[in-house]
């Protein structure tokens, strides 16, 4: 199955941060971001990646909360 890739501003709409704020995160290798997929100079994420992400995310804040 192809990826569904999804473009860096509908990204910026998905998560409500500006262009910098993703470029902050993707500079920080902690925060273990979805890196970009580059193509003709633009910048797009795998959904399947970002779906992921979130989820991780979500586990860490309820053991967060558990503790």
């Amino acid at each position: 199955m192809a990826k569904r890739l999804i473009p860096d501003a509908q990204v910026c709409r998905r998560y409500s941060i500006h262009t910098s704020t993703l470029r902050n995160w993707d500079n920080d290798p902690d925060l273990k971001f979805p890196e970009p997929i580059r193509i003709r100079n633009r910048k797009f994420r795998d959904e399947d990646a970002l779906d992921q992400f979130d989820q991780d995310r979500a586990a860490a804040e309820r053991n967060e909360s558990a503790a």
